[in-house]
């Protein structure tokens, strides 16, 4: 993993990596309760463009077969680094990444990534993420982000690669539409579950009882309810083979 003083480029964007924090320990909730350990991780710290975005990511770092995997630890910085990009360039097409900014109404954007979720078992590895971010006015949003990791071939999974077989993600996704429909009626957007996308679709993560989806504000729902989280129980899906012999339901 790179830390210290990286530059990057993203598109007309500088990032300028400053510095980086101790790894840390530390126990915390999902948004469905289930509580894990957060291992060892950098947290790192960056100034975009002049000073006028701060970026704050924590990279837990990933063991496999009790050895570092430098592979895996890369991947999921590069994932965050991807979404701190996304989020810049949201800023630029929103307000304008113009200096003068600061100057006429003090705003500094924020980001922050921060693990809430781990769970491991053999070679798959999956990750949730906080996003706690600002436009303006320090009125802070959140949403969520996903990673799973196969381990042994160091590539991010889809839903269909979950599974070896793309009907039964779509068979998946279909009871998360439904689940979301019953609880909040129909959706804002057209096509918002992942259909459109089912062969990259990567908008899980894996806890002990199941899986869980997570859609950004406005995309399932009314921007009102805020990021929506589905748990699909393990009784309710397909046996998942990386997870064999999989680990008890938990109620």
């Amino acid at each position: 993993m790179r830390l210290g003083t990286t530059l990057l480029s993203l598109g007309v964007f500088t990032i300028v990596a400053v510095g980086s924090g101790a790894g840390m320990q530390e126990t915390v909730p999902s948004p469905t309760g289930v509580f894990t350990k957060l291992p060892k991780s950098t947290t790192i710290r960056q100034d975009i463009n002049g000073g006028l975005i701060h970026a704050n990511y924590t990279v837990p770092t990933v063991f496999f077969k009790n050895t570092e995997d430098v592979k895996a630890t890369n991947l999921i910085e590069q994932a965050e680094r991807g979404w701190i990009s996304g989020y810049v360039q949201a800023v630029g097409a929103m307000c304008g990444l113009d200096d003068s900014l600061v100057a006429q109404h003090g705003r500094i954007y924020e980001i922050h990534l921060y693990p809430v979720t781990v769970f491991q078992r053999k070679s798959l590895y999956s990750l949730e993420l906080e996003s706690r971010y600002n436009f303006a006015r320090g009125v802070y949003q959140v949403s969520y982000y996903t990673l799973t990791i196969n381990l042994e071939r160091n590539r991010q999974l889809t839903l269909t690669s979950l599974f070896q077989s793309r009907a039964v993600a779509s068979s998946v996704l279909h009871q998360v539409q439904r689940s979301v429909m019953n609880k909040y009626g129909p959706p804002t957007q057209a096509n918002p579950y992942g259909f459109n996308q089912i062969e990259s679709y990567t908008g899980f993560h894996v806890v002990p009882n199941g899986l869980e989806f997570e859609y950004l504000s406005c995309t399932v729902a009314a921007c009102g309810a805020g990021p929506i989280t589905i748990l699909i129980p393990l009784n309710k899906l397909p046996r998942i083979r990386t997870l064999s012999p999989q680990p008890p339901v938990v109620d």
